[in-house]
């Protein structure tokens, strides 16, 4: 199981001439009161046992063969506690068993139970952007993936957007996994993000003192234990436009970001293209991201941010592409058509940029290997639309992926 990101190692030194292995855990309080301890049942292979153990958050810690006891705490509810425990084995423990008690020892919560499978592997995923900071966890059950603003900044109201998304092959698998995923939660810089798939916004505390360079993202199971950490890169406060910055193209299904100035929350903001309300995915105070809608064409952007509105017209374009098959073989070949609409009334040049993300697997005929296309205004069809094939050869052969951005 991953579980090491972000947190904060303690040093726990072994006796002398004793060979050991550190194992980072961190638990949440989700009993109904103030915890003054906490023990942990592990599960260990072989012969090997617990040397030692450390928290930040306990006066009192016992070792034994492979239970941890902590005492002479202070726990506020679902607060979270890190623990580093020094052990001999091979393999790291994992979590069989835990429970948080009282300030006289007394069982406080139930006894919360760690994943079944002991081997269940959870990490995650940066996915990088231009617009957007993307991070996706991976859990048994299925992905958990969170868009966050380029711009996290620490003591300002940040938004974002959430999907989970249930792995499984029939319908009962997906439902039963999509009810697992409900059931973990994340934090941003320690504050809670709601449940529920959907955007959120949250203010973020101040900066930890000495200043910090990044934002911590944990992954929590249902019962309050640490699955998986990572961190984003925290933004730096920059000069902030008087206006919002609209953008003149935009591609149809595609996020597009209206620099600020903006409040960081999105609940009070409004965008629309024509009559046609869009999904905003994140915002911060010096920017939103939004997706663009599926239909083409030439409309009235209009974006409202605490009663301030601004607009401008602005294209937005549709490319569609089709291909007889998904795969191919070692040296086949197959004709991409592509056809692009929302031109009419087009007065400058439009450049389509193709992209071919399985490059190992085949390649394009006759083109670079990253074509561009330039549709010139008296291109442009009577109906605003524009179309162009391509050849794709399989030179490993498989499964291929194409991608298109346009700009002028």
């Amino acid at each position: 199981m991953l579980v090491a990101a972000a947190l904060v190692l303690l040093a726990i030194e072994p006796a002398a001439g004793q060979r050991s292995n550190v194992s980072p855990f961190a638990f949440k309080n989700l009993s109904n009161g103030i915890a003054g301890g906490l023990t942990v049942d592990l599960n260990l292979e072989g012969n090997c046992r617990v040397l030692a153990v450390d928290s930040p958050a306990f006066s009192g810690e016992v070792a034994l063969r492979r239970t941890v006891r902590l005492d002479g705490g202070r726990v506020g509810r679902r607060e979270p506690v890190e623990v580093l425990v020094r052990h001999n084995c091979a393999t790291a423990p994992s979590v069989d068993l835990w429970w948080w008690t009282d300030a006289e020892g007394r069982r406080l919560s139930e006894r919360f139970r760690g994943p079944q499978d002991a081997g269940a592997q959870f990490s995650s995923i940066q996915e990088p952007s231009e617009l957007l900071q993307r991070l996706t966890f991976v859990t048994p059950e299925g992905r958990l993936e969170l868009a966050l603003p380029l711009e996290v900044l620490y003591g300002s109201q940040v938004s974002g957007s959430l999907r989970r998304e249930p792995a499984g092959d029939g319908a009962r698998e997906v439902g039963r996994n999509r009810a697992a995923l409900a059931a973990y939660s994340l934090d941003l810089a320690g504050i809670e993000l709601p449940g529920s798939q959907g955007t959120w916004s949250r203010s973020l505390p101040e900066a930890p003192q000495g200043g910090e360079a990044l934002v911590p993202v944990r992954l929590w199971s249902g019962n309050g234990q640490l699955m998986a950490a990572n961190s984003v890169p925290a933004g730096t406060p920059d000069a902030q436009a008087t206006e919002p910055q609209l953008p003149l193209l935009t591609e149809s299904g595609r996020p597009f970001r209206i620099q600020g100035p903006f409040d960081g929350d999105l609940s009070n903001t409004r965008i629309a293209f024509g009559s046609t309300a869009l999904s905003v995915l994140a915002e911060s105070p010096q920017g939103l991201v939004a997706m663009a809608p599926a239909s083409a064409g030439v409309q009235d952007l209009e974006v409202s941010d605490q009663g301030r509105t601004s607009g401008a017209p602005v294209r937005n374009v549709r490319v569609t592409m089709t291909a007889p098959k998904e795969s191919l073989a070692i040296g086949e070949s197959l004709d991409l058509q592509f056809r692009v609409t929302g031109l009419r009334g087009l007065d400058v040049p439009l450049k389509i940029t193709v992209r071919n993300l399985s490059f190992a697997l085949a390649h394009f005929l006759g083109q670079q290997r990253t074509p561009e296309i330039v549709v010139r205004p008296r291109d442009v069809a009577g109906d605003g639309s524009y179309t162009f094939t391509l050849a794709l050869q399989g030179t490993q052969g498989g499964v291929f992926e194409i991608e298109t951005s346009i700009s002028y």
